[in-house]
């Protein structure tokens, strides 16, 4: 199964364009991100319209997100009530627990996901490693004052310098190297 384009929460505020997040008592959140890649057509009652990839999803809407997003399997803290979560959980507990009852919005949530997929897949995140503690604790004291989080205040400080085009030589440091110590 191929890599999806949109980063899950992307697909999430694109799926809530494709029809309500709750039908009844039914969350169809899931739902709603898999037609927005493309693993669910737009009626999803009509089976006659499901493409053999598709097919595999009937039934499956919580294994197919997660083999469409691997990094559901790691767990994550809920950033609302700190109930550690995995899986489709990541997508529906906030959503259900949080966003149903005006805790936060979905906005928020779908936020919350980008910085989440950013941080744990290893094709959208970098590494970031600071001289000292003293350094790190700044920036991110820095990033909290202007009520960013800290991959969003370092994803801004790099489209700055690309689009300023600064050069940044002086202030650069070689990457730490970590060599494996020895066992005797």
């Amino acid at each position: 199964m191929k890599k999806p384009k949109l980063m899950l929460g992307e697909a999430i505020s694109k799926g809530s364009e494709c029809g309500p997040l709750v039908v009844g008592r039914e969350c169809k959140i899931v739902t709603r991100a898999l037609q927005a890649v493309d693993m669910l057509p737009p009626d999803p009652d009509d089976l006659q319209s499901y493409s053999p990839e598709q097919r595999k999803a009937v039934g499956y809407e919580n294994a197919t997100l997660s083999r469409l997003y691997p990094w559901l399997k790691q767990k994550q803290v809920c950033p609302w009530c700190g109930e550690q979560i995995q899986e489709a959980n990541i997508v529906l507990h906030p959503f259900v627990r949080h966003v149903c009852r005006r805790e936060t919005t979905l906005e928020d949530e779908c936020q919350w996901l980008r910085e989440v997929e950013e941080e744990v897949d290893p094709l959208v995140s970098v590494a970031i490693y600071f001289q000292t503690e003293d350094e790190r604790l700044y920036v991110l004291w820095e990033a909290q004052r202007q009520k960013l989080t800290l991959n969003a205040f370092l994803a801004a400080a790099v489209r700055m310098v690309l689009l300023h085009r600064l050069v940044l030589t002086e202030f650069a440091c070689p990457d730490p190297v970590f060599t494996r110590k020895e066992s005797l």
